[in-house]
């Protein structure tokens, strides 16, 4: 998995017209990963920092978080 970063505006000068585009583009995908992110710490028990020492039930948290971010997502665009 690689980092997306969008372009930094050089001292004294000006970004391109590409890279003003580009970086609108970079943000879009960027907002829609923060608002997923923030829909699965709607959860409670995700919301803070987990304590559990066994890391496959963490995963397991983690997942099952995800999944009823999505299920409440697909409900969200049927009505």
């Amino acid at each position: 998995m690689t980092a997306i970063i969008p372009h930094k505006k050089p001292k004294g000068k000006e970004l391109t017209k590409k890279q003003k585009e580009e970086n609108k583009d970079k943000s879009k995908i960027r907002v829609g990963v923060e608002h997923a992110i923030s829909g699965v710490k709607r959860i409670f028990i995700l919301k803070y920092k987990l304590r559990v020492k066994n890391y496959k039930n963490h995963d397991q948290l983690i997942l099952l978080g995800c999944g009823l971010h999505n299920f409440r997502v697909k409900q969200r665009r049927k009505q």
